[in-house]
């Protein structure tokens, strides 16, 4: 298997017609197959740029100061009951972008979006009964909207989780930390 790591080349790979992502089984029934064929990640063309501009726009939407506001307030409040930095790296992001995406139960949201990651990616399930039952549960709590927005939405949270965790378990472990925003720094 090749590695490519430069950005540029992974750029033009995107962007090469002969090299379409493989798309998910629109045929099947299951509730988390069904909400991959959905997502824009695994769909080509038109239809992904379709559902990348709703993505955008969902984004466009959200406040960074707030974000800040928000993940300084919870990041508080987990180190307070004695979260440790794993823990905060992986639901403060994901309870954030919920909360301002306006998805119910907003605290409830990490441990779904963590059982249901490493199968949107590769698509290999290792128990699908949960992951079909948190992919649900996550559909439900997304805010009223036609039902490709609720994948949508769902997918942002899912696409962040992994990454955002990693960034921040990072900054929070380097020396000096990362320190929550407060109402001073606005």
């Amino acid at each position: 298997m090749t590695e490519i790591i430069e950005r540029a080349e992974v750029e033009r790979i995107l962007r090469e017609p002969r090299y379409p992502v493989p798309e998910a089984d629109a045929s099947s029934t299951a509730p988390f197959d069904r909400f991959r064929a959905r997502a824009s990640r695994f769909a080509n063309g038109a239809v992904h740029d379709a559902r990348r501009r709703r993505l955008d726009a969902a984004l466009t939407a959200l406040r960074p100061a707030e974000l800040a506001r928000l993940a300084g307030s919870r990041t508080r409040g987990a180190l307070a009951r004695g979260a440790d930095i794993t823990g905060i790296a992986r639901s403060v992001p994901v309870a954030v972008l919920g909360e301002a995406l306006g998805f119910v139960d907003p605290d409830g949201l990490p441990p779904l979006v963590g059982q249901v990651t490493a199968r949107y990616a590769s698509g290999t399930a290792t128990d699908t009964a949960a992951e079909d039952a948190a992919i649900t549960r996550l559909l439900a709590a997304a805010p009223a909207r036609d039902d490709e927005a609720r994948v949508l939405l769902v997918q942002l949270l899912v696409q962040a989780h992994a990454a955002t965790a990693a960034l921040v378990e990072g900054a929070m472990r380097r020396p000096g930390g990362i320190r929550p925003f407060s109402a001073d720094d606005s």
